[in-house]
């Protein structure tokens, strides 16, 4: 097993002693960074990349092939660190960090045109720039590397660079086949398959900046306005124990896996964006983050992936069976980013399984970033042969009305499955939207609760004799049923002689029809009731009584309900008529029938930050006898407040307490034959608010008397402030104090002998109520 410095001694038979060292051995690595073009598969024009090739230069050209990310860089089993060498061929110094290291840094600094303190423009020592013949190298060391997954990338204006292509992956297991040091964790990280997955994205507008020349070091391009419009995954496969040297990404559209085995996954981030790799019909066993081993397994379904972010986690295929509860061969696991990058791959958006990774994702339309796992039988794989009574329960649809039921449920949906007539059927999910009902036969029926669901659904498993088990779904699609409207029974009190019109629909109600309306109403004996779509309108007669009217409401689909209206008619006296649906109140006060209202301007009192309530009497309404309701209603909305408009006519006035001396606003009174409008004006009285005192500080020398204004710093906003309104709510401790009446001062006086810090406190009443200010101040004095 690898690890750092060994040593031993050996005793030797004579007695002697003598002692061997075996030195650490780190990996050598010879890196090139470049430039290229990615060429996308949608033939959109290529994209300008910076990227690293293995091996060195010759005459500013990397002898390797260049491309982002890197070559993947795994550290053979015998070393314990890594040595590379950075040769750079850019026109642009460049450095190499690998985060979640343990290396001592050299960082490099520039200080901007026109500024005086220098910033950081590099990580670590650089190599520098090439001028396109003659290329710059630097050498890097990491010992003692710890086992883990981590990112190399340049740490040169990271930013930029980054986003440019220069990173790549490098992988340290802590033995063949073993990822990290397992020995006392209940799970093991042993792995046969690996998969290496890198996402990153591009923002074409940056690389074209670059590629231009506009990229110096006083003009150092920003992602702050980042918007990449293509997205990548690139994979890197089949590397089981590790291996030796390095290994180059592929392209591929499915990845493929062995029946059986659990592969590992490392994911790599090297965007500026979080992707969020979901996988559909199986889970990840995540253990570790930038090469640090989590003490426990995270079992999820998602990797949340930050920017410049690895993490390793086991895909958990191997125990999924097929329909016969064997390993399952051919299976598909789709793998999707939940955080919701799109894409359209070519021109033509084809289906999902059509995506292959590193094809050009643009955000717009189409598909997302997917990649597909699929479980790919080895050379000579013979499938397993199913138990001759193996269950198989196979997926149901079922369809029921609305509020309706189904018989013999189970009896159906074992019908079409395999083995189940000597198998237990076990409920494992019950039904959200109806119950299922036993028949007393061992099955079951279905009753829909009648809600506004579309779907319901059943998960039941089948378990044979040798406790096979097989499970499958129930999927219960429900038909809508329109449900008829609820009517409720409303009153109305009226004046004789008056009309009003009855909002009966305001408190009726329907769960699954858009709208209402008044079918029709029953005749009255004490005046006339007309159906006006949505509302009723009475005209009351001369004669005074009580009655009982039924009315008709239906629905869009001509559903009906049916509710009473309790209807009095009283003398026609001065008077408000009302309206009231159920509990609420409403309506409006009366006119003379065929006149229009008049509304004249008004003027009220309210007392600073009160509210006013006012009815429509005092809203100034003229224009003859009682007779027709009447509606009020807003115009124009009040600086200084809050008007709400009630239906009985009535309005309610909050102030907000600022200080401002009036308010208005402009109010409508309408009914049948007309409108009338008037400004309303509200003349706040002022509430006088006690005083605000504010802590104060002194000092004086051992025995000295000392003067302190304590007003100087205090407050009232609608008075003077009185100097003779000072009551010391609390003496001091070493120390008396006298109030100087005249000026609202007061004179502190130390006791003989005293030096230290002393205090009191004080209140100070209103000039004009008298009102104590609310909290008292502290006044501190120091003694030398």
């Amino acid at each position: 097993m690898k690890r750092s410095i060994l040593s031993a001694a050996i005793l030797g038979i004579i007695g002697l002693s003598s002692s061997f060292t075996v030195l650490a051995v780190n990996q050598p690595v010879a890196l090139c960074a470049g430039s290229y073009t990615k060429t996308l598969t949608d033939g959109s024009p290529p994209i300008p990349m910076w990227g690293y090739a293995l091996g060195g230069a010759t005459n500013g050209v990397c002898d390797g092939d260049l491309s982002s990310p890197g070559p993947r860089i795994i550290i053979d089993d015998t070393n314990d660190g890594v040595d590379i060498v950075l040769t750079n061929t850019l026109p642009r110094a460049t450095s190499l960090v690998i985060p979640g290291t343990v290396k001592a840094m050299a960082p490099t600094f520039f200080t901007p045109v026109g500024e005086t303190l220098p910033r950081v423009h590099s990580f670590d020592a650089e190599a520098g720039p090439s001028d396109g013949t003659i290329s710059t190298s630097v050498s890097y060391s990491w010992n003692g590397l710890k086992p883990g997954s981590y990112m190399y990338h340049s740490g040169t204006h990271s930013q930029v660079q980054v986003q440019m292509g220069l990173y790549g992956a490098l992988t340290d297991n802590f033995i063949a086949g073993q990822a990290y040091d397992d020995t006392d964790r209940v799970t093991t990280t042993s792995y046969s398959e690996e998969i290496v997955l890198f996402y990153y994205e591009i923002d074409r507008a940056i690389h074209d900046s670059v590629a231009l020349g506009n990229y110096t070091m006083t003009d150092m391009k920003s992602t702050i306005d980042y918007h990449p419009k293509h997205f990548f995954i690139d994979i890197a496969t089949n590397y089981p124990g590790g291996g030796n040297g390095t290994a180059n990404y592929n392209d591929l559209q499915a990845v493929g896996i062995t029946p059986g085995v659990n592969p590992l996954v490392r994911f790599y981030n090297a965007g500026l964006r979080t992707h969020i790799p979901t996988v559909f019909e199986a889970d990840f066993d995540i253990i570790a983050e930038d090469g640090k081993l989590y003490p426990h397994v995270l079992d999820q379904y998602s990797v949340e992936l930050p920017p410049l972010k690895t993490k390793d986690a086991f895909l958990k295929v191997a125990g999924i069976n097929d329909v016969y509860g064997q390993p399952a061969v051919n299976g598909s696991f789709r793998l999707t980013d939940s955080a919701m990058a799109i894409s359209n791959p070519v021109a033509t958006a084809g289906p999902v399984v059509g995506l292959a990774a590193g094809d050009e994702i643009s955000n717009g339309d189409g598909n997302g970033m997917v990649l597909t796992f699929v479980l790919q039988p080895p050379a000579g794989y013979v499938a397993p042969v199913a138990s001759a009574n193996h269950p198989r329960a196979v997926k149901d649809n079922m369809a029921v009305v609305e509020g309706g039921s189904l018989t013999g449920v189970m009896t159906s949906a074992t019908a079409n499955d395999v083995n189940a007539e000597n198998a237990t059927v076990t409920i494992l999910n019950f039904p959200k939207h109806g119950d299922l009902i036993e028949e007393g036969n061992g099955d079951f029926s279905y009753q829909n609760d009648g809600s506004e669901h579309p779907q319901d659904s059943i998960v039941y498993q089948l378990t044979n004799a040798d406790g096979e088990k097989s499970i499958a779904g129930i999927m219960i699609n429900v038909s809508s049923v329109n449900d008829a409207p609820v009517a409720n029974n409303d009153t109305v009190s009226v004046k004789a002689g008056s009309k009003v019109e009855i909002r009966a629909l305001n408190n009726d109600t329907d769960v699954d029809s858009p709208s209402l309306s008044i079918q029709s109403v029953g005749a009255s004996s004490l005046g006339v009731l007309e159906a006006m779509g949505q509302v009723i309108v009475f005209d009351a007669g001369q004669t005074t009584g009580t009655e009982v009217v039924s009315y008709v409401i239906a629905d869009s689909l001509g559903e009906t309900a049916t509710a009473n209206l309790n209807i009095t008619v009283t003398e026609a006296t001065a008077g408000t008529g009302t309206y009231t649906p159920g509990s609420e109140t409403g309506g409006g006060t009366p006119t003379p029938t065929g006149t229009a209202p008049v509304a004249t301007a008004k003027s009220y009192s309210v007392t600073e930050g009160s509210a006013l309530t006012v009815d429509i009497a005092m809203l100034g309404v003229t224009g003859g006898a009682m007779g027709v309701a009447v509606s009020t209603g807003l115009l124009e909305y009040p600086e200084h407040g809050e008007v709400v408009m009630n239906e009985d006519g009535t309005f309610v006035y909050t102030h907000t307490g600022d200080d401002e001396e009036a308010d208005h606003f402009m109010f409508e009174i309408y009914n049948d034959y007309g409108t009338s409008s008037a400004v309303a004006t509200v003349n706040i009285i002022p509430k006088m608010d006690p005083p605000r005192v504010n802590n104060d500080r002194a000092k004086t020398s051992a025995g000295t008397p000392v003067r302190i204004d304590l007003l100087r710093n205090d407050k009232d906003k609608d008075s003077a402030l009185n100097p003779g309104g000072i009551s010391i709510t609390e003496q001091p401790g070493n120390g008396t104090v006298e109030i100087i009446m005249a000026t609202g001062e007061v004179m502190y006086t130390p006791k003989d002998g005293f030096t230290g810090k002393d205090f009191f406190r004080y209140r100070l009443a209103d000039a004009i109520t008298g009102e104590l200010s609310k909290r008292a101040a502290k006044v501190k004095v120091r003694v030398k």
